[in-house]
């Protein structure tokens, strides 16, 4: 769904209430910026970046950071670092390629697509439709509420959908004590 078609979903849920555009754009960002990042990583894109660094020298990383994932030096796993505060510092000097997820990227017209796999599409939509029924009625308003928590169950129902199509699942034994 492009942004469009997610304020019109997302009007249904409210329903029928226009909402102003400014509004589902801001919205939208702070979901795929700020709410679904935090709590899912596939809600986040693969990002690598190469630094080339000196022992003990403090280094920004991209604003955009969610997590690292992986370091390599001259192609090798590297595990010698340490992150903090969107920061990283190495133990070695060298030129290190890091994997890491990133936040998707801003939206600014409503003829973008988010940067979000589509499987969050639909709970992006119900946000939108939360964070407007509070601004205009206030966190205690009960439907504002409903939808909230609506959304959390459709994107935590998005983000196994997304794991499972990826292969990722992880499966957990549980011991046998027959």
């Amino acid at each position: 769904m492009n942004v469009e078609q997610i304020k019109i979903q997302a009007e249904r849920n409210n329903e029928g209430m226009a909402i102003k555009n400014q509004y589902v754009i801001g919205s939208i960002n702070e979901c795929i910026q700020s709410v679904l990042p935090n709590q899912y990583e596939s809600a986040c894109k693969r990002a690598k970046i190469t630094i080339a660094a000196k022992k003990d020298t403090i280094i920004d990383l991209p604003i955009d950071l969610v997590k690292v994932k992986k370091m390599k030096r001259a192609n090798s796993k590297y595990g010698n670092f340490e992150v903090f505060d969107n920061q990283i510092e190495f133990e070695n000097d060298g030129i290190f390629d890091i994997n890491y997820l990133r936040k998707p990227k801003e939206i600014t017209t409503m003829t973008e697509t988010p940067e979000i796999n589509s499987a969050f599409h639909y709970a992006i939509a119900l946000f939108v439709a939360a964070r407007e029924k509070n601004r205009l009625f206030g966190s205690e308003d009960v439907e504002s509420q409903r939808l909230m928590s609506e959304f959390l169950n459709e994107a935590q129902n998005a983000n196994v959908s997304v794991l499972s199509q990826n292969g990722t699942r992880r499966i957990v034994a549980m011991p046998y004590w027959g």
